[in-house]
């Protein structure tokens, strides 16, 4: 049975219900595109005034997210949800490939061929968390709807709120309050003499603008230099002159002690970083996937592009990603537990070869560290990255 823990320092219950249930289906449309974002569509409805993005999917989901009124809503439909009736509430549960679950109330809405649900009122903790992950999966009940890749949503909200500024210059701040600036943050680390942060891709995606923190330095602007999707990977180049820097070691074994050290739910937990601890489970990730290894050591939301490290200070991968209820639970029936996803440190080598940036290699003796020491040391060259959009 899927166990679905709410927990109030995420605020998942973020959705107070849509107090306009007549003008849904109107609301669902535009009349004029503004841009195209990956695959989303962003888009201005002249009869309700409203800016809003929106994306359709191979099984013919549809995610709407708009701004009315400086009220934003999230509708999902599809033609085959048939059994949907129109104005009935609906407990629908969300859950991202980063590990966040959420839950809220939403209302039944027929639109055209399609049926579908909606909903209004979105926390600002839900947005944020929300178009920073890269996929959600959709449950209606305990019955999965729907699994959905968000690649390119960041830019297409942004995009959409620009569009909310400037179609209505005398909005009140009520928006401001509900989304506020979009801002996520992720965790890198410094692999070169030069300066460059080794990240996910996912951290730096659509990202306006980069700033680089580290312990004991003022921030920095960083640029991404180079980005690999397929892979998740990125490189970016900054002005940070380092005193240390962490090598890449490509050989690794089941059962090896390993560290993980990062900047995880930053906002909420400490903002000095998080050290934890664990091994090497499998040498492959999810559907045997032989590019990443499966760790113990627990990681949340905020740990992407971090490294995962030896006991002699070696990164020998880069923290990728969490398994959830929405990949584990509905095909077996178990919650996962602390099964997490790491990219192997030669596939990050071979990324930065191939864009010329020369990683460090192990010395040939070096010192094992005790986990208090190996965190101080990870402590130097593991960075804090915040994306602002």
């Amino acid at each position: 049975m899927k166990r679905w823990r709410i927990a109030a320092i995420f605020g998942l219950c973020f959705f107070g219900g849509w107090n306009d249930l007549a003008n849904a289906q109107s609301k669902l449309n535009f009349d004029e595109k503004i841009a195209a974002l990956d695959a989303w569509t962003v888009g201005y409805n002249r009869a309700s005034g409203s800016c809003l993005t929106t994306a359709t999917y191979g099984d013919e989901t549809t995610v709407w997210i708009g701004l009315d009124d400086d009220e934003v809503y999230l509708a999902l439909t599809n033609p085959n949800w048939q059994s949907i009736q129109e104005g009935k509430q609906y407990r629908i549960r969300i859950a991202s490939l980063a590990g966040t679950r959420w839950q809220g109330n939403f209302y039944g809405i027929s639109r055209s061929q399609e049926k579908g649900v909606i909903s209004g009122g979105l926390k600002e903790e839900f947005v944020k968390e929300v178009i920073r992950t890269p996929g959600i999966a959709v449950y209606l009940g305990s019955t999965l709807i729907a699994k959905l890749n968000l690649d390119g949503s960041p830019a297409a909200f942004g995009a959409m709120l620009d569009c909310h500024s400037s179609r209505n210059p005398g909005s009140s701040q009520k928006a401001g309050r509900s989304v506020g600036k979009v801002v996520s943050s992720g965790t890198g680390f410094i692999v070169s003499q030069q300066g460059h942060i080794l990240t996910n891709n996912h951290v730096v995606e659509s990202c306006g603008n980069l700033a680089i923190e580290r312990a004991g330095h003022s921030r920095v602007h960083g640029t991404a230099l180079a980005r690999d999707k397929a892979n998740d990977l990125a490189v970016l180049k900054t002005g940070i002159k380092p005193e240390n820097v962490t090598s890449l070691r490509t050989n690794l074994r089941v059962g090896e002690n390993i560290a993980v050290y990062g900047f995880p739910l930053s906002s909420r937990l400490a903002t000095t970083g998080n050290f934890t601890v664990g091994y090497v489970s499998a040498l492959a990730g999810l559907g045997d996937d032989s590019s990443k290894f499966q760790i113990s050591a627990p990681i949340q939301p905020g740990n992407s592009g971090g490294p995962v490290l030896d006991h002699y200070g070696n990164a020998v991968g880069v923290i990728v990603s969490t398994a959830t209820s929405a990949i584990i639970a509905d095909r077996s029936g178990v919650a996962p537990q602390n099964i997490n996803f790491a990219i192997k440190a030669n596939i990050a080598r071979s990324f930065l070869d191939a864009n010329g940036i020369q990683a460090d290699s192990p010395p040939q003796t070096a010192k094992i560290y005790e986990f208090a020491d190996l965190a101080e040391r990870a402590k130097l060259t593991t960075v804090k990255i915040l994306c602002e959009k």
